[in-house]
């Protein structure tokens, strides 16, 4: 009855590269599957609601020979607004700080080029990354300038990928970070437990498991380590959750 209602259509979504938009093309990736332990080598592609610019799933296609040509879908959940790349675009055209450095590069006779707007899931949440390169007049040879990267409620620019993701930690967690989502798949199971009144002491060490998360996702960014910022990241994440939720229950 859906199909013939047309009902739950979806489609490629939009992005903005070089200045035109286009459709998203796949691109690979090297990540963790939610529920899963080891990384896998990955082809991914967002979708949006046929006619609507929010996210409502990513594909992936497994690269790997042990699972060649196996595709994995993640839906997100109904009801809550998960932005789609254009709609990230946009929040980026509006950013006070990013539209100055574009305005200034452009009047210095260089072209901006704004990469490839490239959807990643860490964990349970989103992150969203595009590089600015710089394109000199004599030399067309483009060069890497800046890197932004978008959570579901910030947007930071950086040198680097490890520079913006700094800032966006020190942004204070989900009160200005990452959408946290619960991602439906049929395999994954999610189990909930009571929680007791929480106190101080409690959070004072949440919050210093947090710090020391930070420090150890340090230690892995400068030794380059992907699976270890992962893995830190994934613990921030959690631990900010609790804090959240110990927030709520004690407010």
């Amino acid at each position: 009855e859906q199909f013939y209602n047309m009902e739950d259509v979806w489609e490629i979504p939009k992005e903005r590269f070089a200045g035109k938009e286009q459709l998203v093309e796949p691109y690979y990736v090297v990540m963790k599957l939610p529920g899963e332990d080891r990384e896998r080598f990955m082809l991914m592609l967002p979708f949006t609601p046929r006619q609507k610019s929010n996210m409502i799933a990513w594909m992936a296609a497994h690269c790997d020979p042990d699972d060649y040509g196996k595709m994995t879908v993640f839906r997100f959940p109904k009801g809550r607004l998960i932005f789609g790349p254009i709609q990230v675009e946009a929040r980026i055209d509006q950013d006070p700080r990013i539209s100055e450095y574009l305005t200034l590069w452009s009047q210095r006779g260089s072209q901006v080029i704004r990469g490839n707007l490239l959807v990643i899931p860490v964990a349970a949440s989103v992150l969203y990354v595009e590089p600015l390169y710089l394109q000199a007049e004599q030399n067309q040879i483009p060069q890497l300038k800046k890197v932004i990267v978008a959570s579901s409620k910030r947007v930071v620019m950086a040198n680097n990928l490890w520079d913006a993701l700094e800032q966006l930690l020190r942004a204070g967690g989900d009160k200005g970070g990452t959408t946290t989502l619960a991602l439906q798949q049929e395999q994954i199971k999610t189990a909930s437990s009571g929680a007791k009144e929480p106190t101080d002491r409690y959070i004072q060490q949440l919050i210093d498991r947090v710090w020391s998360h930070i420090q150890q996702f340090e230690r892995a960014r400068r030794d380059g380590d992907w699976a270890g910022m992962e893995r830190e990241w994934s613990s921030i994440k959690r631990i900010l959750r609790q804090l959240r939720s110990s927030a709520r229950k004690g407010s």
